[in-house]
């Protein structure tokens, strides 16, 4: 949240700066949406250009975005075009720039397209310079931005968008007093890019009596990228089942994933971002009667609420998450360092022998007036010597330390590496990344890119060069390091996870096998609640999974914390784990807790380990290498010991939230005493009991529940002396519509402390 706040003052002031620093106008109409104004810095009259962005003009502040730039030379030109954003006035905020090597023809117009990672405020450096580097024409250009937070922004696929016209009217309630707008960008093939960091600014994606076929698989695999990284799509069938389906029947979404029943819908989670699966056509309901349209669509964006949606409202989920895989990135570098013992010797040992030895030898020898030739003497030697060590240690070339976590449950991998890199030296690097990468950004997490105060210029440079894909690191100053998150999908090399695992309302049982093609170490197996860690697990190895060794994570942040204990317990004492295995639990679990169960009556089981695999992203083709390489899969369960609906969690289903702000949905109350929140569970869900988890909730803050008691109009406590459950006719005085409204209070701690945290209510339904 605070790094939200910041690169929001930070936009604030940008636009502030800008103020009339812009003269010209390249597109001036009443939808400011693709409105471009421009300042030419470096003027050459043998060039003219126009700029285009975004998905029909629509883009975000710091959201990745396509530029597409028109050149026309007076004269025949070879050189390179360049983009960059930047912050007016803010003076070592870096980002990528994006090259383009080009060969103009006279009077021929030619095109350039940039896939660019992030635009900022809006603010555009675009250059052109000759093939000796020299700028020959340079501008500044302000894009007219949008920002997401008050709106689902939703494209659209459909060889019909006018019937999906009506979204545009819908509001969506994402909180008790929050409407947010739907809106609708209708794309073409051509609009779905290679890249999946383009489609940032998209929170949704409809497809809707559409042949995806006309797509190709470059594009195909950046919307599965986006869809991972966090977005939602939603697949519409109706009579167009067929053509929807020719791209996506490959095992990503199959077949028998589509809802048989009419007005059914099916959910899949894809890392951070879910597939909404429909059995009939959006399209087909512009006629329908407009309550029941809106209580329809309410549903529909409300289940594919993704992280990325998340974030906009306060959940956090990404940026938390990059930080602790950039952390893990960076303690992945096990290079030597000089043990701190051996300089802590040297150090007493040279004061010895410069204070006392010395007094005592020259004392015996009657000649203490050598003092003064003993002492430098001694200290010239030390001084070669830790010279001499030093050369073993010291640091000559580049070091790139990396996280790489894969989605290893289908026939394709997704994967996703953070990269530190640092520069020994004050030069240029050139930084080599796998050619099945295809997205390729700065890490959104500043603090990993370190330039020192020089004046804002590009340190970060992707080239392309007729295809050929290059990046330059300028590294203006010793030991300056550069942050990269790049992603791929590509053919399952890796193998699989081999699991019979059974679930159950109070922990997991079964076998688990490493069917990789690697050897797996520090491996967790983790439910909603309990958790149980395997050391290690040879390849072609099978281990049983006793539920009386599960352990069950209880009290606050529990799984962050069970989880943290038990490995500074195996490493001999608190805070000993490896700082890069906690970091490594944190990013995983922050993928795990991110999702919801699929359904109501199914749970979730992930498997995490680290497998010897090489991440290939290096410097100069010489750097120091080292690396995390976790794989993971994440799969859904019945509850064994449950017949009907099941939630461990009610607050998977909270349709609204007013006056609140968290990082995740257990942290609602962190910054306010008093929380509203409304749960509406599904039509067939028949929820006959809500249970207060006491055990779970010794550690939790004090905090009152009640919830609206639709009799009388007033909230009514609940869960009161001692009672942990409410049932029946109880229940139903505050269940309507099956939908529930509860409300908490943070009590007076007086002279206690305890974080503000939800309790944990489970609901349970009879059988539908």
């Amino acid at each position: 949240m605070i790094r939200r706040l910041l690169c929001a003052g930070m936009v604030a002031l940008a636009l502030l700066g800008v103020g009339s620093a812009y003269e010209v106008s390249a597109a001036d109409t009443d939808n400011s949406h693709g409105r471009v104004t421009t300042k030419v810095e470096t003027k050459n009259n043998d060039f003219n250009i126009s700029l285009e962005y975004g998905i029909n003009g629509y883009a975000e502040y710091d959201q990745g975005c396509r530029l597409q730039i028109s050149v026309v030379s007076s004269l025949d030109f070879s050189g390179k075009i360049s983009v960059m954003s930047y912050y007016p006035d803010s003076s070592g905020y870096q980002s990528m720039m994006y090259s383009e090597k080009i060969t103009l023809e006279k009077d021929i117009e030619a095109n350039a397209v940039f896939d660019m990672g992030s635009l900022g405020a809006g603010n555009i450096i675009l250059e052109i310079s000759d093939e000796d580097g020299k700028v020959v024409y340079s501008e500044k250009d302000l894009l007219s931005l949008s920002s997401a937070d008050s709106a689902a922004v939703t494209g659209v696929l459909s060889d019909a968008p006018d019937s999906l016209d009506y979204l545009d009217s819908v509001k969506l309630k994402y909180g008790e007093e929050d409407d947010v707008s739907v809106i609708t960008l209708d794309m073409s093939a051509e609009d779905i890019p290679d890249d999946s960091m383009v489609m940032d600014s998209l929170d949704y994606l409809i497809v809707d009596n559409y042949d995806t076929s006309l797509l190709s698989q470059k594009q195909y695999e950046a919307i599965k990228s986006w869809v991972d990284d966090g977005g939602s799509l939603i697949l519409c069938m109706g009579t167009a089942e067929k053509d929807v389906m020719n791209l996506f029947d490959d095992g990503y979404v199959t077949s028998d994933t589509v809802p048989q029943n009419d007005n059914d819908m099916s959910i899949l989670n894809k890392g951070y971002g879910k597939v909404i699966t429909l059995e009939y056509s959006l399209g087909a309901k512009a006629s329908d009667d407009s309550v029941q349209r809106q209580s329809m669509l309410q549903d529909i964006f409300s289940y594919g609420l993704n992280n990325a949606m998340g974030n906009t409202y306060g959940a956090g989920y990404n940026g938390n998450a990059e930080y602790y895989a950039m952390e893990t990135a960076v303690e992945a570098n096990n290079g030597r360092r000089i043990p701190v013992a051996a300089i802590l010797i040297a150090l007493v040992v040279y004061i010895l022998l410069c204070g006392p030895v010395t007094y005592i030898g020259l004392k015996k020898i009657r000649r203490r007036e050598l003092i003064w030739l003993v002492v430098p003497v001694l200290a010239v030697i030390g001084t070669l010597l830790i010279y001499i060590v030093s050369l073993k240690y010291r640091v000559t070339r580049p070091v790139t330390s990396s996280f790489a976590v894969a989605d290893i449950s289908g026939d394709t991998v997704s994967q996703t590496t953070y990269t530190n890199v640092i520069g020994p030296r004050a030069k240029d690097y050139d930084i080599d990344v796998a050619s099945e990468y295809n997205d390729i950004r700065l890490s959104d997490d500043g603090y990993w890119t370190n330039y020192g105060s020089e004046d804002v210029t590009a340190r970060m440079e992707k080239i392309n060069d007729k295809g050929n894909i290059s990046l330059k690191f300028y590294n203006p100053t010793p030991f300056g390091s550069v942050g990269l998150k790049t992603s791929s999908v590509f053919d399952n090399n890796i193998g699989s996870i081999g699991r019979n695992l059974h679930l159950y309302t109070d922990g997991f049982d079964g076998e688990i096998t490493n069917n990789t093609d690697y050897d797996m170490k520090n491996v967790v197996i983790m439910s909603d609640g309990y958790y149980y860690c395997i050391e290690e697990l040879k390849r072609g190895e099978t281990i049983p999974v006793s539920r009386d060794d599960n352990m069950r994570m209880i009290g606050i942040g529990a799984a962050y914390n069970s989880l943290n204990e038990y490995y500074d317990k195996k490493y001999d004492g608190e805070y000993n784990a490896p700082s890069r295995l906690v970091d490594r639990n944190y990013y995983m679990m922050y993928i795990f807790n991110g999702s919801a169960p699929d359904n109501h009556h199914y749970g979730e089981i992930a498997i995490w380990g680290d497998v010897n695999r090489p991440v290939d992203v290096t410097a100069d083709g010489e750097s120091d290498n080292y690396s995390v390489y976790t794989v993971y899969d994440i799969d859904s369960y019945n509850y064994e010991d449950v017949r009907g609906a099941y939630y461990s969690n009610i607050y998977v289903l909270a349709s609204g939230a007013d006056s609140q702000t968290g990082y995740d949905q257990e942290d609602l109350m962190m910054y306010s005493n008093e929380v509203n929140i409304t749960i509406k569970f599904k039509d067939d869900d028949n929820i006959e009991t809500l249970k207060y988890d006491s055990e779970r909730n010794a550690e939790r803050s004090k905090v009152t529940v009640s919830a609206l008691n639709n009799t009388t109009g007033n909230y009514d406590d609940i869960f009161v002396d001692g009672q942990t459950e409410i049932n029946g006719d109880e229940l139903g005085k505050y269940m309507k519509d099956n939908t529930i409204v509860l409300k908490f209070v943070a009590i007076d701690q007086q002279d206690y402390y305890y974080d503000n945290y939800l309790p944990y209510i489970i609901a349970r339904g009879g059988e539908q």
